[in-house]
């Protein structure tokens, strides 16, 4: 870690009781007609549609609407709504959801402007050739921290792995961060989402991009995240744990946009798309193994304890699992150990861009390894 460094994030934060409303104040400033980007059903029942649509109309703003975020999106449902977004001529688009829906958005941003563009030749670091749209974020979880990320992931099916499109320009100019919100987040997928923003924090202070301040931004997330997320779980109404662990979310999302991901992200990438483990879940099933073997270098033993305070980590985050009532071995989420080698292959592709974070490289073995830690 370098004491010179370099920090940018161009995101409006507005944090808490009302956060929702600044959208009345701000909308216009973002353009004159909004698409507004959901999952399926969660923000039509819950009503959060409808409160997101009086805002908008408050500010004077038109919108349209596309519905067709999914968990794990691929690159046909951002082609899909970049499509709706150049029919209905919106010219800023705002993500209300959870990291899907988000990074669906950002997908959309970066996509609409540059139709004659396939969406595969935006992957990677600042591959933009056109401006994107704005973009606003609404979480509803807490876990993605996609509110403040220059990052959207999406599924690239021909390849069988996650990709991102990197760019600053798609961060949020408006993160509207409504602890509320989450409050219908059962105890199950508040767990996984929680254990995303754990990874991030983690995985953050182990890239080569690390500095003082993400590391202090990833210390917090982390005290938050062990504080907040065992209660909650247990009680999925208590406010003030919401509020953390968005808080937690929110600062460890603030970390990874500077830092990026390491392995464990990228390991998880194979788990979600073999057999369909949640995201946050999937990126947390490595990490004993991960930390483990990092904790007894010199390069990274020192900064695992300082942010995370544990001197057995691998133990101490099964633990943590455990806890929560997650699965804490490949074995208990249903994996075969025969599929072993099929996913260390595939993470060798899933952890291109982790490894690059790291400055360090893996090989099929090491992977292997690894899974194979934490198979039982």
């Amino acid at each position: 870690m370098s004491s010179r460094f370099y920090w940018y994030l161009p995101t409006e934060v507005f944090f808490g009781v009302s956060a929702l409303d600044v959208l009345s104040e701000k909308a216009a400033g973002l353009g004159r007609k909004a698409l507004l980007v959901t999952g399926r059903s969660f923000a039509a029942k819950s009503g959060l549609r409808t409160r997101i649509e009086e805002r908008l109309k408050a500010a004077g703003v038109a919108w349209a609407v596309f519905d067709g975020a999914i968990p794990d999106p691929e690159i046909g449902t951002v082609a899909a709504g970049a499509e709706v977004c150049r029919r209905e001529n919106c010219n800023f688009v705002i993500g209300a959801g959870g990291g899907s829906a988000m990074d669906v958005a950002k997908g959309i941003a970066a996509a609409a402007p540059d139709p004659a563009r396939p969406i595969e030749e935006l992957f990677g670091y600042e591959q933009l050739r056109v401006r994107p749209l704005p973009v606003a974020a609404v979480p509803t979880t807490s876990g993605s921290g996609s509110e403040v990320t220059r990052y959207a992931v999406i599924v690239d099916p021909a390849a069988r792995t996650k990709k991102t499109i990197s760019s600053a320009s798609i961060n949020p100019r408006l993160a509207l961060v409504q602890p509320e919100l989450t409050l219908t987040l059962p105890a199950d997928l508040t767990a996984e989402t929680g254990l995303d923003a754990f990874c991030h924090a983690v995985e953050g202070s182990l890239a080569a991009a690390r500095t003082p301040v993400s590391l202090a931004l990833a210390r917090e997330a982390v005290r938050l995240i062990t504080r907040h997320l065992p209660e909650l779980v247990r009680r999925p109404d208590d406010l003030a744990g919401r509020e953390g662990m968005s808080l937690a979310a929110l600062t460890a999302g603030m970390v990874i946009n500077q830092t990026g991901t390491i392995i464990g992200h990228g390991m998880g990438y194979p788990l979600t798309i073999n057999y369909g483990i949640q995201h946050g879940l999937a990126s947390v099933m490595a990490m004993p193994a991960i930390l483990d073997e990092l904790i007894v270098t010199d390069e990274y033993g020192p900064v695992i304890r300082e942010v995370t305070g544990w001197t057995e980590p691998g133990r101490q985050l099964r633990d943590f699992c455990g806890r929560l009532g997650r699965p804490a071995s490949l074995k208990a989420a249903g994996i075969g150990r025969s599929d072993l080698p099929k996913l260390a292959a595939e993470a060798v592709v899933g952890c291109q861009r982790a490894m690059q974070n790291m400055g360090r490289n893996f090989t099929e073995a090491d992977f292997l390894r690894f899974y194979e830690s934490v198979y039982d």
